[in-house]
């Protein structure tokens, strides 16, 4: 997940060298089933890239309603799918949309910021309450859990 405004500009990069390599491609194999069998990797590569892209250009935005609606749409705890977006991943987004960097929201916790980064992982699954409570009321979200959705804090 993109974290930062350097992060965004490899990964845009990135994806400017996969569209040039799919254009390749697809002169090399002009039928479409074989540009579609050769491309595929590059095309999913592509398309995570552009999805990150797009969530942190969200995030960015500071809107964090739509974040929160991103949330109830795609997030899981345990993500299952390359659509759905990791709690980490959604914490990041909320940071970011705060505008604030990973010391920041540290800072406001009284915790480290290694631990901020530990919380921000994708693959990061052991939050207690007590702490995802706390993270999330740092970034003005209220976790409900009787509806299992996120609202904005009042």
């Amino acid at each position: 997940m993109i974290k930062n405004e350097q992060q965004f500009r490899i990964t845009k990069a990135k994806l400017d060298d996969m569209s040039a390599r799919l254009d390749r491609i697809r002169g090399k194999y002009p039928k479409q089933a074989d540009f579609r069998f050769y491309s595929e990797t590059t095309r999913n590569q592509a398309e995570e890239m552009q999805r990150e892209l797009d969530w942190y250009a969200l995030a960015k935005e500071g809107d964090v309603d739509k974040l929160i609606a991103l949330w109830n749409e795609h997030g899981s705890l345990h993500p299952k799918s390359k659509h759905d977006l990791a709690l980490g991943d959604f914490l990041a987004l909320l940071r970011v949309a705060r505008g604030m960097r990973q010391e920041d929201l540290a800072k406001t916790l009284g915790i480290e910021q290694a631990h901020v980064a530990r919380y921000e992982r994708h693959d990061y699954t052991s939050y207690s309450l007590d702490n995802l409570d706390r993270l999330l009321g740092a970034l003005g979200v209220r976790l409900t859990l009787g509806k299992g959705q996120l609202e904005r804090a009042a």
